[in-house]
């Protein structure tokens, strides 16, 4: 009597690992659908590093939990545990102590590079100590990371300098520090790498911090950028219609950011009696001098004529090119070259009167590192 082979999801899994153990080379994510015991004796005399090992999630063949059992945070398994319960509609088990208690894994923290004393703080936050956060460079963290009072025994320091193992702290590197290297074109890597452990080691700034390496002479050349740019996605959309209260003014680009938020006020305390309809908004085009023609103001929606010098100005409805910025209003100029060569190189033609739109209040957000400025480029 044979057995009638399994055609259901479980299955099909099992046929794609058996067809996986075949293959040569390297596996980043193993999917097991077995009993979790067995699965474990499986792998267990496999088991190596956390850092090295890949992500390992079993299926029960009841088909009712995904577990994930090796490489949880390091290596992705909860993350696959979950597309997989996506996928076969079960629960899935994650088993790293920081999911299982909603909290965040410091290891893992995205954009950051965690050393120190990883488990003593996590331990700490596992049992609800909340650890004292430092923080200098105000880099931007997760709520949940809001830190704990000034005697709490445990800390996370934020940094991008040295720090000598400490019990009870955790260091988080950000990714700030860019080294310009004075060496010729084709300098021998190694040369170069030690050049900058030296540099880094006599400043006593962290190599993990470290995000882009450029050589001087390059730049000089224009043949490589200080800072690695991300070629920009162009969003042309239809935007409709809309009319402002607004200053005019004409200015140099570099007395801009005392022109505009004094505009704004000026305009503002008109415009709120009227009801503004939005965020501020600046018009922004640029002469051959490097000055600006700004018109700075606040959207509005009325009949009522506005004072002197305030005035109503209508932008029509049109094509645009929409961008949503992220930082400090002195970037704003990188974004617009790399916006206006984006739109060269897919054969768009810009207008000439772009717009910004400030959608944070300074007031409220207070780190110029998460200020969100929308731009509208009408295009022709």
């Amino acid at each position: 009597m044979s057995r009638r082979p399994r055609t259901g999801p479980l299955g099909r899994a099992k046929a794609r690992i058996a067809a996986s153990a075949r293959c040569p080379g390297p596996v980043d994510e193993w999917l097991l659908a077995l009993r979790r015991k067995r699965a474990v004796r499986i792998i267990g005399p496999l088991i190596d590093d956390k850092r090295r090992d890949p992500a390992v999630v079993c299926v029960d063949e009841g088909g009712r939990y995904a577990v994930a059992l090796v490489g949880g945070h390091a290596a992705g398994a909860n993350a696959l545990a979950r597309r997989v319960s996506g996928l076969l509609d079960t629960e899935p088990v994650l088993t790293t102590a920081t999911e299982s208690a909603d909290r965040i894994a410091l290891d893992t923290l995205p954009g950051f590079v965690a050393s120190g004393d990883v488990a003593g703080v996590t331990a700490a936050m596992l049992d609800g100590r909340a650890p004292r956060v430092l923080n200098e460079q105000r880099w931007p963290l997760p709520v949940a990371l809001s830190g704990g009072g000034p005697d709490a025994p445990e800390r996370i320091v934020v940094t991008d300098r040295r720090r000598p193992p400490v019990s009870g702290e955790v260091v988080l590197h950000p990714p700030s520090l860019v080294a310009g290297v004075g060496a010729s074109s084709g300098a021998p890597a190694e040369d170069v790498s030690e050049l900058l452990a030296a540099a880094l080691r006599d400043a006593e700034l962290a190599r993990a911090s470290v995000v882009e390496v450029a050589t001087l002479d390059r730049l000089i050349h224009g043949e490589e950028e200080l800072v690695s740019e991300q070629t920009l996605e162009l969003n042309v959309t239809q935007v409709p219609e809309a009319t402002y209260a607004v200053i005019h003014e004409r200015a140099p680009q570099e007395q801009m950011n005392e022109v505009i938020p004094r505009l704004i006020e000026q305009t503002g305390a008109w415009a709120h009696t009227v009801g503004v309809t939005g965020a501020p908004v600046s018009i922004c085009p640029m002469d051959d001098e490097g000055n600006i023609d700004v018109r700075v103001g606040w959207p509005v929606a009325t009949d009522e004529a506005p004072p002197a010098p305030i005035e109503i100005v209508t932008c029509p409805a049109s094509r645009a090119v929409v961008y949503r910025h992220v930082g400090p209003y002195e970037e704003l100029a990188g974004t617009y070259r790399r916006l206006a060569e984006a739109m060269d190189a897919a054969g768009i033609v810009p207008g000439p009167e772009p717009r910004e739109i400030y959608e944070s209040d300074p007031q409220e957000v207070t780190d110029p590192r998460e200020y969100v400025t929308q731009i509208v480029w009408p295009v022709t």
